[in-house]
């Protein structure tokens, strides 16, 4: 578990790698005397190949820019040199000897630009000569790795110039210990470097040498050995080793090494699973080294104590050992220390549901172990951040580094870290439904833990296969396996295995009839998962125990169980900072919230019928939209104010960078597959910088700290903002087995039953799919051609649309038809409900089944909402005649409508979009009602345009143009601005989301007048992430916005009679809207929901 002990060997003890690498760093010696300079050098010359005469120095040209890296590779034959470069200013940067015939390999990162000079020296004196060549292996941009590469090559170079100076002045039989000594840095090197191969063969080298000479150079090369035979998975070798160590260190009273032998021993016994036997040597070895005064050895024994405690699950002890381990590795400087310590913390942090803390250790030790090119460190870090993604929902991302770690570990050969990593990849690829794929690596890794054998893993492995077997319905073998797993694991001490399989064996047996046996088992994991403290863990079981108590029937006693594991997710969910992560939680979580709201709607005794219907809405409540809820806090509270300036220069580049990547991809969308794979690969690495740099934001924003977690409303909270008795709330809530209706208004809440989710969204795809024929025609079909088939004008289509409205009204509105006497309707969907138009879904109070429907709008003002409680948190009132945007200059609209051959195809083939031609007219029309305006048209209604616009003078923002939803990347969702200027040259035309999110439009209404606004990427638990969120986000208190591909003439007709209605009637923008529509309905060239439908307005009403 430690790389490369640290000994105590009086004067050897100055040698240690840490000190290698920074005689590197603070060498400033310049060459001796000046050398003429020779031709540049680059990237594409030829290797330099010259003769060197003894004392002589040749010197070369390289530019390189700032952040550049640079890889050189030299060989020397017959002569022995020094390498240096120097600064175009002629400071020394390095200089390095090589003895050793050969080739070396050197790295550098440039830290300012222009010409460098570089200098090969002949260390060897006339008349010797030789031959020397030197070439650019790379030269690019560097990148978050390359540091760490710097400093791993500059440490090991160093280290085996030492060895072959020692070997070159060392001729005595009694100097060899100098040779051994130097060996065994070498190998140390090496294995800091994850060159487990070279490590040993230079460890088993320097114990040849000082065979019979040096025993305390002997002990701690045992040590060494150990620890790389153990890396290797050589336990029975590593054993031996560390036995021989420890017998040597007893016979010589050297404590110093009898300590690391412990540790060693202690690792054996922590790697076989017998992690209660480890505590009695890692006890030992902190005793002594904290008697001898040895921080280090003292660092190493508690660092080794926590990994013990940990598996045990005592967290709080475990806690106290990391973070004792941490402070004495940075009293003594030892950053490979610090890092594993850093990790630890994390990984205990993680196991308590603390990620944002432990992913911020993670971020913490990473960035060491590049520095130090620790491949073993690296590799774990990557494994542990993977696993806190998978935990948050984020798989994609979890399996991508995991893999890394998996890859990395086994070039190192380092198996136990191979097989762990295969375990936590398989587990990311079952949730992903990859079972197959899964499988391949639970028997990698069983295979592997055997091997080394290491029971602990070995007990995971047997768990990860049963849950394989399990999903791919073998379940006599699946049973098999968890019944092994969870004896295994509590044989080894390992509770938190033990309350994984015990878990997945009673969801076995559940899914199999065995319920009452099933609950045994979970009653037996529950108490095991206590023990260990997971949070996660403990919320999963009490899960499964809900579900088997609902199964036969203790439903009061699910409703406790399920009541406690939500209570465990929304405190993992409150400690994390990223918001894509919490909502990933929430839906990983959603089974739970349906469970929950299930068991509160079917308890309903006749005294308690209105309070639990109560419960069961606000339950509803906690299961949406909390990302969002979450968001719009933040956004009000001024996120970013007071975060370092150098941040938010970070976060900027990180947007460039993102609209470079999304600008490629937008225009070589013709690429071929190899192509393609490596611009959305870029893509997504620009994408994880950028929604990792928001979560840094927000966890250094001083107020974010002080910022309250915005907690969803209770019934008598949403009650008190409705307000008047002419609004009704109606919230969806679709599940499983059973979906619900909820009527909320300022006096009273009723709840019913509605058919299964599956149900609902086979009904209302039917509706919608019959009602947006038009909207499925080629996208560069003409606005007629559209009409003729939008129309549904046919008898026998009227009447099919019809027949299909009222099934879905018959579905999701008759059972609260009474509570549609009130004139505003506003509706909090779910599911594929939020696709649906309810303004043309007939009202169920009056259209008897032989008369023409009449639609929702006809009685009711419609407007829609993420959830009930963002009413508390969008936009402010600015209604009131004292509003400093009322009657002024300032009182004003702005309307920015791209070109009219914008949706044309004008410089690539990706590039296509129908054209549109109304958008100038509709925005002249919408100026001579809506005096004061501001119009920026055509080519100046460019990207650029709108982020420089003051958005805080306007009270409506309007937008006429294409929109466009990306669902694999919702951040790249937007709308299409003019793509060319006015010098017909190309242009980023496109206002991304991210951009919509670093807006500031405090505006009454933002209008999208383009295609399928409303829409975006289904996230379950939050909803439609998309364009009308964005602009919640940025400020804006309601959105209208549309749910599919609009007509182009009828949309400006439409948008032409809404703003009329709000600035000649002096309408609310929902009263607006349903005026507008109906005026729509009675001119029979636009009467068709098709036309006029599509158009909503989310967001608040007063």
């Amino acid at each position: 578990m430690n790389a490369g002990p640290a000994y105590k060997l009086g004067r050897y003890a100055t040698l240690t790698l840490g000190l290698v690498a920074s005689l590197v760093s603070c060498d400033r010696r310049p060459a001796d005397g000046p050398a003429p300079v020779g031709a540049a050098i680059s990237a594409r010359s030829a290797p330099a190949s010259e003769l060197l005469a003894g004392g002589d120095t040749h010197s070369y040209r390289l530019e390189l820019k700032s952040a550049d890296y640079v890889e050189l590779r030299v060989e020397h034959h017959g002569i022995d040199v020094a390498v240096a470069l120097l600064a175009p200013d002629g400071e020394p940067l390095f200089t390095v000897a090589f003895r050793e015939p050969g080739s070396v390999t050197i790295a550098h990162i440039a830290r300012t630009p222009g010409g460098h000079l570089l200098r090969i020296s002949s260390i060897d004196k006339p008349p010797s000569s030789g031959t020397y060549a030197i070439r650019i292996n790379a030269l690019r941009r560097s990148g978050p790795q390359d540091s760490a590469r710097v400093e791993g090559w500059r440490a090991f170079t160093v280290a085996e110039a030492l060895y072959v100076d020692w070997r070159a002045d060392t001729t005595r039989d009694d100097d060899r210990v100098d040779q051994a000594l130097a060996r065994l840095q070498m190998g140390q090197a090496y294995h800091a470097l994850g060159r487990v191969d070279d490590a040993l063969r230079q460890l088993l080298d320097a114990q040849r040498v000082n065979s019979g000479l040096d025993p305390d150079l002997a002990c701690a090369g045992l040590n060494a050995i150990a620890r790389v035979q153990l890396d290797l998975g050589a336990s029975a070798k590593a054993r031996d080793a560390a036995e021989r160590a420890q017998r040597l260190a007893t016979t010589t009273r050297n404590q110093a090494c009898e300590a690391e032998a412990l540790n060693v021993g202690g690792d054996l016994a922590l790697y076989g699973g017998h992690v209660r036997e480890s505590i009695a040597p890692f006890s030992k070895a902190a005793s002594i080294s904290e008697r001898l005064g040895d921080r280090r050895g003292h660092a190493r024994a508690l660092l080794n104590l926590g990994y013990a405690h940990a598996d045990l699950g005592d967290t709080d002890e475990s806690e106290r050992l990391y973070t004792s381990a941490l402070a004495l590795w940075r009293s003594v400087g030892n950053v490979r220390g610090e890092a594993q310590s850093l990790t630890g913390l994390g990984q205990l942090l993680g196991m308590t549901g603390q990620d944002r803390d432990a992913l911020d250790r993670y971020e913490q030790a990473r960035l060491l172990f590049e520095r130090l090119g620790d491949r073993i460190g690296l590799a774990s870090v990557l494994g542990s951040i993977g696993i806190r993604r998978s935990r948050s929902g984020d798989l994609i991302s979890a399996v991508d580094y995991i893999r890394k770690a998996a890859d990395l570990f086994k070039t190192i050969k380092n198996q136990n870290g191979e097989a762990a990593a295969r375990l936590n990849l398989a587990i990311c690829l079952a949730a992903q439904n990859r079972h197959v794929e899964a499988l391949e690596e639970d028997v990698q890794a069983l295979s592997i833990s055997r091997a080394i054998t290491d029971r602990k893993l070995e007990a995971r492995a047997l768990h990860a296969m049963g849950q394989t077997y399990a999903a791919l319905g073998a379940h006599t073998d699946a049973q098999k396996f968890l019944e092994e797993s969870s004896t295994l694991a509590q044989t080894v001490g390992d509770p938190r295995g033990q309350g994984y399989a015990l878990d997945a064996l009673a969801r076995l047996l559940h899914e199999r009839g065995h319920d009452r046996e099933a609950l045994t088992r979970l009653e037996t994991a529950l108490q095991v998962s206590r023990a260990s403290k997971e949070r996660f863990l403990e919320s999963q079981i009490l899960y499964d125990l809900a579900t088997a108590q609902t199964t036969v029937g203790e439903l009061d006693a699910a409703l406790k169980s399920v009541n406690q594991s939500l209570e465990l997710v929304e405190g993992l969910r409150t400690a994390v900072a990223s918001l894509d992560f919490r909502a990933s939680l929430v839906a990983s979580m959603r089974d739970r919230y349906e469970l929950q709201v299930d068991l509160l709607m079917r308890l309903r005794e006749p005294r308690l019928a209105e309070s639990r219907v109560a419960l069961a809405f606000e339950a509803s409540e906690r299961a949406r939209a909390r990302s969002f809820l979450d968001a719009l806090a933040q956004a009000r509270s001024g996120i970013r104010e007071g975060v370092a300036p150098d941040v938010l220069r970070r976060e900027a580049a990180v947007r460039r960078a993102l609209d470079v990547a999304a600008q490629r991809l937008t225009l070589q969308a013709d690429a071929s597959g190899r192509e393609a794979a490596e611009l959305n690969a870029e893509l997504d690495r620009q994408l994880a910088a950028y929604r990792d740099i928001e979560t840094q934001i927000r966890t250094l924003s001083p107020r974010y700290a002080s910022l309250m977690e915005p907690r969803p409303l209770t019934v008598a909270q949403i009650q008190q903002l409705i307000g008047d008795d002419r609004t009704v709330i109606l919230e969806y809530f679709l599940g499983k087995n059973h979906s619900y209706i909820w009527a909320v208004t300022r006096s009273n809440i009723t709840g019913h039953v509605l058919p299964p989710r599956d149900e609902i969204e086979r009904c209302v795809q039917r509706y919608r799919d019959a009602l947006t024929t038009a909207a499925r025609l080629d996208a560069v079909g003409t606005a007629s051609a559209m009409r003729s088939v939008g129309g549904l004008t046919g008898p026998k289509r009227r009447a099919q649309l019809e027949r299909l409205a009222r099934d879905v009204a018959h579905t999701v509105l008759e059972p609260i038809a009474q509570y549609l006497n009130r004139p505003r309707v506003v509706v909090v969907a779910d599911g594929i409900l939020q696709q649906l138009p309810f303004a043309a879904i007939p009202d169920p109070t009056c259209c008897p089944s032989t008369a023409s429907i009449a639609p929702m709008i006809t009685a009711h003002e419609m407007i829609s909402l993420p959830s009930a409680s963002t009413l508390s948190l969008l936009g402010v009132d600015v209604s009131e005649s004292d509003d400093a945007r009322f009657g002024s200059e300032r009182a004003r609209a702005t309307v920015e409508a791209a070109p009219s051959t914008r949706g044309e195809t004008q410089s690539t083939a990706a590039v296509r979009m129908p054209r549109l031609t109304r958008t100038g007219r509709e925005a002249r029309d919408i100026a001579a009602v809506a005096s004061p305006t501001d119009v920026v048209l055509g080519f100046d209604a460019s990207r650029a345009a709108a982020a420089n616009v003051n958005f805080a003078n306007y009270r409506i923002v309007h937008f006429a143009a294409h929109g466009i939803m990306d669902d694999r990347h919702p951040e790249l969702s937007g709308i299409v601005l003019s793509l060319f200027n006015r010098n017909g040259e190309s242009q980023d035309g496109f206002l991304r989301l991210h951009d919509i999110h670093n807006l500031n439009i405090p505006a009454d209404l933002v209008v999208l007048s383009a295609c399928s606004t409303a829409l975006g990427t289904e996230v379950v638990g939050e909803g439609l992430i998309g364009l009308v969120r964005g602009f919640m986000y940025a400020g804006a208190a309601s959105v209208v916005a549309s749910l599919w591909p609009v007509d182009d003439e009828a949309t400006s007709e439409l948008m032409a009679r809404f703003y009329r209605q709000m600035f000649v009637r002096h309408l609310t923008p929902p009263a607006a809207l349903r005026a507008a529509q109906l005026e729509m309905v009675r001119d029979n060239r636009w009467s068709e929901p098709f036309y006029w439908a599509s158009f909503t307005i989310q967001g608040r009403w007063n």
